[in-house]
């Protein structure tokens, strides 16, 4: 095997690598500033990939929180109206988010360029600037395409109240919640807040008073008066470095053919004498 096939199969385990390492990492860190599970902490990190979003949680001061848990009252047995939500929900979650659509295009992309590459290493791609296309098109994708559309996602969940990983799913109403982005290291950045009653904390007497008009809480001491603040940054995964990688064997390989036909151009043929 000569050193331009193999720098092809080398692109072509760099490519299809990429399906198997991070292409986002997130981290969040949320903090409760009211009601009761006021200062507990969650912080969690995200790992976004070719088919999967993997994370893990680590709760600071976590008593008030377990608490809260324990001692609200679940709501989503109760009645067919609760039941109906849930299924909204469900529906929600199965819709295609920016993120999804955009992971398609991406694993599209990646199976296309290293099919390229297999093709050239057997000498059959003579035109290599579509496999340039298809790698440039795999770069705006993993560096700008999807983490925007993974920031987009996230920004409306942030605005949608608080995360659903944090707390119950059940039983919010009346929320108020905003959301910051900016632009941080290699990556985008959130500041977010808000502020919700949870009607598992409240009297069952109480809670379609509750549901129609929010208390006044102007202490804000009231336990069911959930306010809670956090961060979350946006950054790029090993899956980039790697494809970066398979761009730099490809530009080699593409100034290793140019100057070898620009040297054969060079060379003077021989003349015939009759």
């Amino acid at each position: 095997m000569d050193r331009k096939t193999a720098a092809w199969i080398l692109i072509i385990a760099l490519c299809l690598s990429t399906l198997l390492l991070a292409w986002i990492n997130l981290d969040t860190e949320t903090e409760f500033t009211s009601g009761k599970p006021e200062g507990s902490r969650i912080i969690m990190e995200i790992e976004v990939d070719s088919q999967m979003e993997t994370q893990s949680i680590e709760i600071k001061r976590g008593t008030p929180f377990l608490s809260w848990l324990i001692n609200r009252e679940s709501l989503q047995e109760e009645g067919s109206e609760d039941a109906e939500g849930s299924e909204d929900a469900q529906d929600e979650f199965e819709k295609p988010t920016r993120l999804r659509a955009m992971r398609g295009v991406a694993i599209t992309v990646i199976i296309c360029t290293a099919a390229m590459a297999g093709i050239a290493a057997k000498g059959g791609l003579e035109h290599k600037r579509w496999m340039v296309a298809a790698w440039l098109t795999g770069l705006i994708l993993f560096t700008v395409v999807i983490p925007m559309a993974w920031a987009l996602d996230m920004k409306e969940a942030l605005e949608g109240g608080l995360p659903n990983s944090h707390a119950p799913d059940d039983a919010f109403v009346h929320i108020n919640s905003e959301a910051e982005a900016e632009i941080v290291f290699i990556g985008l950045g959130f500041h977010f807040s808000g502020d919700g009653w949870d009607l598992g904390m409240v009297d069952e007497a109480n809670r379609s008073a509750v549901e129609e008009t929010p208390p006044a809480d102007e202490d804000g001491t009231d336990q069911a008066h959930i306010g809670w603040e956090g961060e979350v940054s946006v950054r790029y995964g090993n899956a980039i470095i790697v494809w970066l990688s398979a761009g730099i064997v490809l530009a080699w390989l593409l100034l290793n053919e140019k100057w070898r036909s620009s040297e054969s151009s060079l060379i003077p043929t021989a003349e015939t004498n009759d």
